[in-house]
Order: C-alpha cells, then structure tokens, then sequence
C-alpha cells in the first residue's frame, strides 16, 4: 500500500458473489444497512466509508484517481475476487474511475445517480454550516439541530448530515474531514478520468431518480462515451437518494448483473 492509499474502514455480512456499496458525499456505509442485508442472503457485501467519511481515516487529498486506488487497494487486500461495484453519487464517480482503469478486478458496474461529467452543485455552504458549528457547546445532536437550522432549513439534509455528529470521550465531533471536503469540491464536482483509461465494455446499468437532476436521458451521450454496453433506467417518483426512498429498485438492479 503506498502512502497516498487509505486502509477503507467496511462493514462485511453474507456469503456468496461479492458486491461492493461505495456511498456518496457526507454518506457512509451506516446508510446502506437495509440493502446490505437484503443483499446478504444471497451475496457478500462489503460497504466501504470512503476516506474521510465514517470511521476511514482522513487523508488531506481526495481525488478520484486516490479514491479509485483506495477501492482497489481494499480488493486485492480481500482477496475479492470480480466484485460487482455499487456506488451512489461520489462513490458512483469512484466506481466508474474504478472500472476505467482497472476493469480486471470487477465483473460489473452498477452507477446510481451520477454521471461522468462535471457539475456545479454548491456544497460549501454545508460544509461551512458544520464547520462553524461550535461543537464544544452542544449538549446533544438536537441542540446541533437547533443551531444548524437557520443555514440548513432542508429537515431531511439536515438529519441526514446529523448522522456523522458523534459522541466521543465526552464530546461531539463530525466524522467528515470538513477541511479536506471544502478543498476537495473541485475534484469531487468534476471527472478527471486520467491518462491510461479507456471506456469499460462490461456490464454496466446507471439508474437515476426521476425527480433528481444528477442523471437523466440528456446525459446518455457522456456515459456512452465511456460506458459503450451501459443501460440508462430511471426510476418514478424518486430524487437523488434512491437507495433511500426505493431500496427495492437498487437490490433488483444489483442483482440482475
């Protein structure tokens, strides 16, 4: 493992064809339980915290080419034999760096919400919000509720963001690298593919959420471009968080790779 490489805290349950869940940005491998044991009966699955989230360490860089590498480093580590990857948001991004430039360790591709291209969602007011929180004076994660609601109205982000406020020897912390998130945001936003990649022709479905603007049929042209044998399916009645607002959809579609 080289230095820039990240030993990937995971939550491992099951046995039988591997599937690796990579979560997306603020998320962790805590948001994946239902689909994780679902899953279980059937298959190993293996959710991953990418670096800087959950209980992974913290590295100062988060590109995707590192993260990718991360993944990588955590299947041969393993001893993982052609696990099919999931990854939503972020981790949709790291999966698909994943299977660009190193396809022999995976057998299929499940992206969920993303696209390989740029976008120019502005998460630094989140990021600040959490920062600036004066985390020595809370009592509890509803004091932290009270006090970030003015900069986070959303009551469903806010909870969802509240999950990494954690208690630890007598005080609250955040298991996010809010520094190396803000610093981060460029290449988190973006999709730097890098030199030795080529478009990945093996399995590959994308789905996205009918209500979210993250993918959609417009964006056909840019995953084709990468992904030449990918199916686009998108999902009624759901935004960004499908693995959330319809599990069912996300555990038919990894099991039909």
């Amino acid at each position: 493992m080289n230095a820039s490489t990240v030993e990937l805290n995971f939550k491992r349950s099951g046995s039988g064809r591997p599937v690796l869940i990579l979560h997306g940005l603020f998320g962790s491998s805590s948001n994946w339980g239902k689909i994780s044991r679902e899953l279980s009966t059937e298959h190993q699955v293996f959710a991953l915290d990418l670096r800087n989230h959950g209980e992974s360490p913290h590295h100062n860089s988060m590109t995707y080419a590192e993260m990718a590498e991360d993944v990588a480093e955590f299947v041969r580590r393993h001893e993982i034999e052609y696990p099919t990857i999931v990854g939503h948001s972020m981790g949709g991004k790291v999966a698909m760096i994943l299977a660009l430039t190193q396809p022999q360790l995976i057998s299929a591709l499940l992206v969920i919400d993303i696209a390989p291209v740029f976008y120019t969602h502005d998460y630094l007011p989140l990021i600040r919000a959490m920062a600036d929180l004066d985390l020595e004076g809370i009592g509890s994660r509803g004091d932290a509720d009270k006090r970030l609601k003015a900069e986070i109205p959303d009551d469903a982000l806010r909870g969802f963001l509240l999950q990494n406020l954690v208690l630890e020897n007598g005080g609250y912390r955040w298991r996010f690298n809010l520094a190396a998130l803000a610093n981060g945001l460029p290449d988190i936003l973006g999709f730097e593919v890098g030199v030795g990649a080529s478009p990945y022709a093996g399995d590959v479905r994308f789905l996205g959420g009918e209500n979210s603007d993250y993918l959609n049929p417009n964006r056909a042209v840019e995953v084709l471009e990468w992904f030449p044998n990918a199916v686009i399916e998108m999902v009624s009645g759901c935004g960004h968080w499908l693995h959330a607002e319809r599990p069912d959809s996300v555990i038919d579609a990894i099991r039909s790779l």
